[in-house]
């Protein structure tokens, strides 16, 4: 990641609003929230015969599927940083290895980065 690839500064609460995917989420998976113990017990009722398949509900995230590597990135972040999408340059692109995403800059150094690449 180069400085000179950083576009503009945003927020967490912008990019979460921007990237939000909707997601099927099943029992024991790691976006686990706070109704868990309640798809674990209707998976429990499944496997005992009493309903017609696992129990499984859609639910919304920030960067869908790659929701950890996102908070994992934003758990980085400390009072004072910036939060900066980026955009590798068009010839990156044009020979099939550009990148886009999100950095983290502490005083004026990119300290962590998550791209396209990170994301799927």
């Amino acid at each position: 990641m180069h400085k000179e690839w950083l576009k503009k500064k945003t927020s967490v609460a912008e990019a979460e609003a921007s990237h939000m995917v909707e997601v099927e989420h099943r029992a024991g998976s790691p976006q686990s929230g706070p109704s868990e113990l309640a798809f674990e017990n209707a998976n429990a009722r499944w496997l005992a015969g009493g309903l017609d398949g696992p129990a499984r509900r859609r639910v919304w995230l920030a960067f869908g599927h790659a929701n950890a590597g996102w908070l994992a990135l934003v758990a980085k972040m400390q009072e004072g940083d910036e939060l900066w999408t980026f955009d590798s340059p068009l010839e990156t692109w044009e020979n099939l290895c550009g990148r886009t995403g999100y950095s983290i800059v502490r005083d004026g150094e990119i300290i962590a980065s998550l791209s396209w690449d990170s994301w799927v």
